[in-house]
């Protein structure tokens, strides 16, 4: 029976598995006295003033974490790709005056599956964002129409504003 099963998955082709991830944390410190010059009198002294607004920007205007999952399959003259990556929530400083708001975490999805009728060709269809993910309108763009407002959705989100994208491409190595 082990040996069937193992056969069958054999003439299934090879599936290639891969899984990656990191973590980051920004944290502004305060290095006046770094900065500051010992022989200079407090009049020579410039007074440098960061809005925590900017802080904010820096500390969490980017996701702390991002995972990265894709498994291709590779059966006889095909090649499937299958990949999502999942970027963290981030900060958005600027979207209204009621305060910062949250970008929620969000999973994207890509697909491709690849033909090479030959050694040297290869055909490819595939979508990037499969499943036409798009981020969440900010608050301060709910409800306007005016074309000042037609990107309603935040600067700081970390994956594309487009929704799905869907190729095709051809390629001939020498």
């Amino acid at each position: 029976m082990k040996q069937k099963l193992i056969t069958i998955l054999a003439c299934l082709g090879a599936v290639v598995c891969s899984a990656s991830s990191f973590a980051t944390q920004t944290q502004v410190i305060y290095a006046g006295s770094m900065l500051a010059g010992a022989e200079q009198t407090l009049e020579e002294q410039q007074t440098i003033v960061i809005e925590d607004a900017i802080i904010t920007r820096f500390e969490k205007g980017t996701p702390a974490d991002k995972w990265n999952l894709s498994a291709t399959w590779d059966y006889e003259n095909v090649q499937t790709t299958l990949r999502a990556t999942r970027y963290g929530e981030v900060v958005d400083t600027s979207s209204s005056a009621e305060g910062d708001e949250v970008i929620t975490a969000k999973w994207i999805t890509d697909l491709e599956v690849a033909y090479r009728p030959t050694e040297q060709w290869k055909l490819a269809l595939g979508a990037n964002n499969l499943f036409d993910q798009y981020p969440q309108d900010t608050v301060s763009n709910i409800g306007y129409t005016d074309f000042n407002q037609i990107f309603s959705y935040s600067s700081f989100t970390p994956y594309s504003l487009d929704g799905r994208f869907i190729y095709a491409n051809v390629t001939f190595s020498f």
